[in-house]
């Protein structure tokens, strides 16, 4: 069973905090969280390896395949393009789901990485537009000044947790976003750079294993298996940590302004306090039933 954070957690946390319960969220639910960071990122990375070896045209070839750019062989731009997509799809899945898990520890009980994996898949369109949305405009805000980029990547931050606590709508879910970090945007700045760095720092040290590697290998297949097993690690380790970040900050931020209500917030995610199935919605209700939204602070 994996377990909760202490519930004084639920209070207003300052920015190393925020990191301190987000890193006992993922450590003491590693089990379930890695288990499905890996069910889902292992094959799809397998499978974009593939995809990649299988794009790289024999060089005899080469001149009559050239395209992109004049040198770059269409079937090899074919071949990342198909990678990064399903990479995307998966990682996008791989944060729902580890959302899930991490919520429920941090209010109360985590549930298992089937029901976890279940939740992120139910609602994988919806998590995949609003990550598009929240990747187009975060990209015209830096193409037309880095500034206005950067207010909207922290500003973003928590867009995907709202969504799916409060079952919004990807544009909702950005704007609710914004208004949440309104006020807290510096702070939110910092977690985001904290978690970034200490994820960062993971991959670092794994790619450059890699880099003094690869060169003593030779064969391109050999070098290509071993980058694919140093993305399926980094994958596993830092995704759900950055989802965790995330989760907790958002609810450190309705914490803050809309002083949250534990019991009402565990029942959105499904997970009553105390570890008893929650009730289902009365029969009168509408498939789209939900808790009402608790009292904002004055």
């Amino acid at each position: 069973m994996s377990r909760a954070v202490d519930a004084p957690a639920l209070r207003p946390l300052r920015v190393g905090e925020v990191i301190d319960v987000a890193v006992k969220v993922y450590t003491r639910n590693a089990a379930t969280l890695l288990k499905i960071a890996f069910v889902v990122i292992a094959p799809v990375q397998i499978l974009g390896a593939l995809i990649l070896l299988s794009s790289v045209p024999d060089p005899s070839e080469t001149a009559t395949t050239t395209g992109a750019f004049g040198f770059i062989p269409w079937t090899l731009v074919a071949g990342f393009t198909a990678a990064f997509l399903l990479q995307w799809v998966s990682t996008t899945l791989t944060t729902g789901a580890c959302y899930k898990t991490i919520a429920g520890a941090y209010l109360d009980r985590a549930p298992g990485w089937k029901e976890s994996l279940a939740f992120g898949r139910r609602r994988l369109g919806r998590m995949l537009w609003l990550a598009f949305l929240q990747g187009v405009i975060t990209l015209i805000g830096l193409i037309a000044c880095i500034a206005p980029g950067v207010w909207l990547a922290v500003s973003y931050s928590v867009a995907m947790p709202a969504m799916l606590t409060e079952d919004l709508r990807a544009p909702r879910a950005l704007g609710r976003a914004i208004r949440l970090v309104q006020g807290r945007w510096w702070a939110t700045f910092g977690v985001v750079t904290l978690g970034f760095l200490l994820a960062f720092v993971v991959e670092i040290v794994l790619s450059i294993g890699v880099e003094l590697v690869t060169p003593a290998i030779g064969a391109v297949v050999l070098a290509v298996a071993l980058s694919t097993a140093t993305s399926i690690v980094t994958g596993v380790l830092v995704t759900p940590f950055q989802a965790a970040v995330a989760t907790v900050l958002y609810f450190d931020l309705r914490v803050r302004k809309e002083a949250l209500d534990l019991e009402l917030l565990t029942r959105r995610v499904g997970t009553p306090a105390g570890g008893a199935p929650a009730p289902p919605p009365p029969p009168s209700s509408s498939p789209g039933w939900k808790a009402p939204e608790p009292p904002r602070a004055s």
